[in-house]
């Protein structure tokens, strides 16, 4: 679909799953609540182009609770807006927006060798860059004004610690309990009896939220776990379907069958999943694809999946911030560096990131938060927590796993992200770090709320230390990612020098390959 907004020229591609409405004032797509009001397609431009001045669009922006993107044609520009996880993105380059960045449309751009250069340590590109020189994202939280100055990026959203925290056990499991039952009544009412599937781990998160969708007393719900028979996330994950009375699907991670599927398929997806900004996201792609070949969606199904409900509940808050008062500049930037670019954390054991790579990762993230620019600054805990849950939410959390929705779309599905609600993040800004630090909170809870039986089983171990004997056992012993490959004995040799890639390293060097193959 080609649109013309007075000089901004609008190329909309991605209509697979939610697709856009377009009216006179502009398109949309996703859905938001205002209050209990719910608005998607006509009522969302209704509500949006009402606006007749900037502040006011701004003030109608920070009132929706809900995912969506937007394209607005206003007397005061052309405005195009990304949520506040940036669940359906946005693109721009000079006066041209994209909802998607395929083949077509990069096949004469060059790379940018600085996004490149955070892009190859970690699992995105950094702040509003993409992968192409000149080509540039809407930024997580942020709107974006084309007008006759040029093109400016403005936050509607951002991560913000309320004033006078909860430091009161009780009570906080009173507001936690009081949102999460709203965010689920809400996802009821969207679901409006279609099949809700729920990726049911071993974890926290989707059992939880499984648990309050059937509290709730909603039916109609199938789960499904994967990986090797017998492994410790699908032997929680059927216990707790069984409690609940949930059909439970199982997918064994065939390696065989998932090399077809990566040979066959992968340029595709990841030219659809990666937009030049992301790792294309393959935990769900395999299962997804077998069960709707076996017909277990039906057409209809809504996917739930519970990602980073342990991020707000507090999984990156600095466990030891409070005994390091003040803390220097340096110190939050390691941090930050720590969980966000390492490729340590991200990429595998030992992988090496150049003194080049590192000083380019520094700029940009410098870029990103003014208040790191600053030699010789230091933070207090509370300070330095909102920073570094300010980039987590920015980069990681929007830009990979936000960004894994990807698979569902790829089949025409339809998916919900009930942790990423605005309404979320703003009941978690009300809890003190004190009980967010190690998910204190989110931890009891649960326990409050669930019955002796889900009480009774405890959450899947970590994965098993030992690489070598695990992996000639089966690829998808340790990550079942890993069954993509055809490892050889070259990675057992690798494993014993202590150095080896992770199944990202090698789906991250497939989709570079694909793009310098089109790009210029």
């Amino acid at each position: 679909m080609e649109l013309q907004y007075d000089m901004v020229q609008v190329h909309l591609k991605d209509n697979l799953s939610y697709k856009w409405f377009t009216g006179k004032a502009g398109c949309v797509r996703g859905y938001a609540y205002i209050g209990k009001q719910f608005l998607e397609g006509e009522t969302l431009l209704a509500y949006l182009s009402a606006a007749t001045v900037r502040e006011e669009l701004v003030q109608k922006i920070v009132s929706l609770n809900g995912l969506y993107s937007f394209i607005l044609h206003t007397n005061f520009g052309v405005v195009a807006c990304v949520d506040q996880v940036r669940s359906m993105p946005l693109f721009y380059r000079g006066f041209e927006l994209f909802d998607a960045l395929g083949e077509d449309e990069i096949s004469n751009w060059n790379i940018d060798e600085n996004a490149l250069a955070v892009y190859r340590n970690c699992v995105f590109t950094p702040n509003k860059k993409t992968l192409f020189e000149g080509t540039y994202q809407v930024q997580t939280g942020y709107y974006l004004l084309l007008d006759a100055s040029g093109t400016h990026q403005y936050p509607h959203f951002t991560i913000e610690y309320a004033e006078q925290q909860i430091t009161d056990m009780d009570e906080a499991v009173q507001v936690l309990d009081a949102s999460l039952t709203q965010t689920a009544q809400r996802t009821i009412e969207i679901l409006n009896g279609r099949t809700a599937a729920i990726p049911l781990s071993g974890g926290h998160d989707s059992r939880i939220l499984t648990f309050y969708l059937r509290r709730l007393g909603y039916q109609n719900i199938i789960t499904y776990s994967y990986g090797l028979p017998g492994n410790p996330e699908s032997v929680r994950s059927e216990k707790v379907a069984k409690i609940l009375g949930l059909p439970w699907h199982f997918v064994y991670t065939d390696p065989k069958e998932m090399r077809k599927l990566y040979q066959s398929e992968f340029r595709r997806f990841a030219l659809f999943a990666g937009n030049g900004t992301s790792l294309p996201h393959l935990q769900e792609w395999f299962a997804v694809d077998q069960l709707r070949k076996k017909g277990v969606f039906p057409e209809e199904c809504v996917f739930i999946p519970g990602y980073a409900g342990d991020f707000t509940a507090g999984k990156y808050i600095w466990r030891d911030a409070s005994g390091l008062e003040p803390i220097s500049r340096e110190s939050l930037i390691q941090f930050i560096l720590r969980y966000e670019f390492s490729p340590d954390y991200f990429l595998g054991r030992e992988t090496i990131c150049s003194e080049e790579d590192k000083a380019v990762i520094r700029t940009e993230l410098q870029e990103e938060f003014m208040e790191l620019r600053k030699a010789g600054r230091t933070f207090m805990a509370k300070e330095a927590n909102e920073i570094i849950e300010k980039a987590i939410a920015t980069g990681w959390n929007s830009k990979f796993i936000a960004n894994a929705v990807r698979v569902f779309d790829y089949y025409g599905y339809k998916w919900l992200m009930p942790f990423f609600e605005r309404s979320q993040f703003e009941a978690w800004s009300r809890i003190d770090n004190s009980l967010r630090r190690f998910e204190v909170a989110y931890f009891e809870q649960a326990k409050r709320a669930y019955p002796d039986e889900l009480n009774a089983i405890d959450f899947a171990e970590g994965r098993p230390i030992d690489w070598e004997e695990a992996l000639q056992r089966d690829p998808g012993f340790v990550n079942y990612l890993f069954g993509y490959f055809d490892l050889g004995e070259d990675y057992y040799r690798q494993i014993r020098d202590q150095v080896v890639k992770s199944a990202s390293n090698y789906i991250q060097e497939d989709y570079l390959e694909i793009l310098r193959k089109i790009c210029k």
